[in-house]
């Protein structure tokens, strides 16, 4: 269990540090749908290399390739819903319905366990998710139902993505199930890339050496946390890990500061302090048991 939390607040790290190097490599001419091309291709990739690494085939059953294609999609869905919400609502305002999803997460685990959380881990969730609202702020002067609507069913189809993962673990699927699935979010990537610059002068690549560079690591980085978030949930339960994963947004803005040089106000330090708090309580809880 606590190997699980480790890899799950790693993948956060992870793929928290990806927002403030992809905004660096728009600068240099880098545009989100390259971004989804690039790290749709090296999370394939690592998601290959792993199950080489650890003896597993490459081509997945049946009943794992179908479970892949529902991952497969509800990880596109995520991608869309979120990255599409910021054009109707504040990023801010994204986020923080986006990361309903650990939330989420937990209801659906409970369902299906049939029980009731433990009212401390349902107040370390509550935490953390009112930690991440504060830290993050949020500008309620352009409400749209488009962008909330966009951005909820990008939680719901995290959550659902999650509930799959832990469900083909428990019938002892492989990782390959998992190629098929980033195979779905790469080629809707390509797709996206080809309409968009057929549509606009923007390139099909970055034409700098630092757009591309900068692309690279901030792809790298979302391959490795896509990959410890698949590995972590081998560990641990789905409602954990997502609770873990609320470290994510608590990094963007940390690396926004050291990066972008992104000034902070005291009440997201305090946010950030309680979105921590509440990590640390599940996290807890959990070895405590």
């Amino acid at each position: 269990m606590g190997k699980g939390l480790l890899i799950a607040l790693g993948s956060g790290m992870a793929l928290g540090s990806v927002t403030s190097l992809a905004s660096l490599s728009y600068l240099e001419g880098g545009t989100v749908t390259h971004l989804l091309v690039l790290r749709g291709l090296l999370a394939t990739l690592a998601v290959a290399i792993y199950c080489r690494m650890i003896g597993q085939t490459l081509k997945p059953c049946p009943a794992e390739l179908g479970y892949g294609l529902l991952i497969g999609l509800a990880l596109t869905v995520v991608g869309l819903g979120y990255m599409g919400s910021v054009y109707f609502i504040s990023p801010g305002l994204a986020v923080a319905l986006m990361f309903i999803y650990p939330v989420l997460v937990l209801i659906i685990e409970s369902i299906i366990a049939r029980n009731v959380p433990h009212p401390l881990t349902m107040a370390a969730f509550a935490l953390a998710l009112f930690g991440i609202t504060l830290s993050i702020g949020i500008d309620l002067a352009s409400l749209d139902w488009r962008g909330i609507a966009l951005a909820l069913a990008g939680a719901l189809a995290m959550a659902s993505m999650m509930s799959l993962i832990s469900s083909a673990n428990r019938r002892g699927f492989g990782f390959s199930m998992l190629l098929p699935a980033q195979g779905v979010t790469m080629l809707a990537g390509v797709v996206l890339v080809l309409v968009v610059s057929s549509r606009s002068s923007i390139p099909i690549w970055p034409e700098s050496l630092a757009g591309n560079s900068l692309m690279m690591v901030a792809s790298s980085l979302y391959a490795l946390g896509i990959l410890l978030s698949f590995v972590a949930l081998r560990f641990a339960p789905a409602q954990n890990v997502a609770l873990m994963m609320n470290i994510e947004p608590i990094t963007t803005l940390v690396a926004a500061r050291l990066l972008v040089a992104e000034n902070l106000s005291v009440v997201q330090y305090g946010g950030i302090l309680l979105a921590v708090s509440g990590i640390a309580l599940g996290g807890f809880l959990r070895s405590g048991r």
